[in-house]
């Protein structure tokens, strides 16, 4: 199978936004699903999430589905017992298409980089995985908007 720019999309996409919706809501169980006042401040790019808008109603289940989403689409795997880390608003801030720029390095491995209001994020990817799309991502980095280099956050 060669990856193709279309499969790629789609695996960033659906890896970028369960990232989100798991800060935006370990940000709602911080505040008893209640919304703050000041959330249209917060510059997230949806609407708060309440208590009927997840199944996630608890931390243990947030930690359990961060390990498992974070599993499904990264080579380095994670224990229950790892650490998390959480941000709001959220990481990626729910990429589109338009977000990524896509540079396929062979039929094995590319990288994607995703722009958005905290800096640049570069993914590397590579076929692998245990996953419908048969990708994972090997290494993750981040640069800052107001300059330096890319840095590991993880891979």
């Amino acid at each position: 199978m060669i990856m193709t720019t279309n499969d790629i999309t789609k695996f960033i996409l659906d890896y970028t936004k369960g990232v989100d919706l798991i800060d935006c809501v370990k940000y709602a169980i911080e505040n008893n699903f209640v919304k703050p006042e000041d959330y249209s401040g917060y510059g997230c790019k949806i609407e708060f999430l309440t208590k009927e808008d997840s199944s996630v109603q608890d931390e243990d289940a947030l930690k359990t589905w961060y390990v498992s989403h974070h599993n499904k689409f990264v080579k380095t795997q994670m224990s229950e017992g790892d650490s998390l880390d959480f941000s709001f608003p959220p990481m990626f801030n729910f990429v589109t298409e338009e977000d990524l720029s896509i540079n396929i390095l062979d039929d094995n491995q590319a990288e994607v980089e995703v722009d958005n209001d905290n800096g640049s994020y570069l993914f590397k990817i590579a076929k692998g995985g245990d996953n419908e799309y048969g990708l994972q991502i090997q290494a993750l980095l981040f640069k800052m908007r107001w300059g330096s280099d890319f840095q590991p956050i993880f891979g």
